[in-house]
């Protein structure tokens, strides 16, 4: 369940994940259109977005709307279970960089792949 910009629209990406706290994603963005590929259209490569953790999408969203702050891409049923969701604000001509709001999924997707490998 995925949108940009406004309507409901499919992208997909290749994500890496720290794992750790400060948890760091490196996103090379693969079908779209989505705001990676802005992203990489306006800047090519660099800090794409700062995210937090929040209980409430939807509460985040108006705020972040009310503050002047429109929602731009957005994805729910991020996890296993259909849990977790995140939006991105457009908060680029202020800070040079996305504001993103996670509600953390209960349990994650499996990776495709773990490195370094586990012994």
């Amino acid at each position: 369940d995925m949108t940009y910009r406004g309507p409901r629209s499919d992208h997909s990406m290749i994500l890496a994940m720290s794992g750790k706290d400060p948890l760091i994603e490196l996103i090379v963005p693969l079908e779209g259109p989505s705001i990676y590929h802005e992203f990489r259209e306006r800047v090519g490569t660099g800090l794409h977005h700062l995210g937090y953790y929040v209980e409430d999408l939807d509460a985040t969203t108006q705020a972040m709307a009310d503050a002047g702050y429109a929602m731009v891409q957005s994805g729910r049923a991020t996890g296993a279970h259909g849990t977790g969701a995140y939006a991105y604000y457009d908060t680029f001509e202020e800070l040079g960089y996305f504001l993103e709001a996670v509600v953390p999924p209960l349990a994650r997707r499996p990776p495709h792949r773990v490195w370094p490998e586990e012994s």
